[in-house]
């Protein structure tokens, strides 16, 4: 009855007659990249190389006349390992700028990416990378302390990271899948064949 009421009032009021499917909306392509999203990521994974190189290269962080924090010697291998993933995640995003789709190869390293990374905040919560801290007319003692609190309440944090690593891969998990059954393309040739029809 619905149907029969559309078709009587808005076959009179013209309304399918003015109806246009070109006009409708593009059909969005879940699996292409926005440029926009590749040159923010290029520029934060610059930004962050450049201050991860000029801050953190060294395990003494801080080294003022008031205060001195030192980090365990792992933290080289940390070090190492958060730059040069950091450096591969922006040399895929200006691939990603030049080729704005995803591709199974391309989705599944942002997996393994994501994935790597992840595993060494999960270890870094682990690691007691606080090794020492020394404050300005305050005793040893008491700045240990702080840093065991730190690096106590660093290893109680490590089930956030895993459940926030476990969400991101699953999300990366979908989009291999999504990439995989390729029912995007498919549903943009329907529309393509819908509005060449009429």
């Amino acid at each position: 009855m619905a149907f029969a009421l559309v078709e009587r009032y808005h076959l009179k009021s013209g309304f399918l007659e003015k109806w246009n499917p070109r006009k409708l909306p593009p059909v969005r392509d879940p699996n292409r990249i926005k440029r926009s999203s590749s040159i923010a990521e290029i520029a934060a994974y610059l930004v962050v190389c450049t201050w991860w190189i000029g801050a953190l290269s060294s395990p003494v962080i801080v080294n003022t006349a008031e205060m001195r924090i030192t980090l365990a010697p792992v933290w080289r291998y940390f070090f190492w390992t958060v730059l040069l993933l950091t450096a591969a995640n922006a040399i895929a995003s200006v691939v990603n700028l030049v080729r704005p789709y995803w591709t199974g190869a391309r989705a599944r390293m942002r997996l393994a990416s994501d994935c790597i990374g992840w595993a060494l905040f999960a270890w870094l919560c682990k690691a007691n990378i606080v090794a020492e801290i020394s404050v300005r007319n305050v005793p040893y003692e008491k700045t240990m302390q702080v840093a065991r609190a730190i690096n106590l309440w660093g290893a109680r944090s490590l089930p956030v990271v895993i459940a926030v690593g476990v969400v991101i891969v699953a999300l990366d998990v979908y989009r291999i899948i999504r990439v995989k059954r390729g029912n995007t393309y498919s549903l943009g040739g329907l529309t393509a064949i819908v509005g060449a029809r009429f």
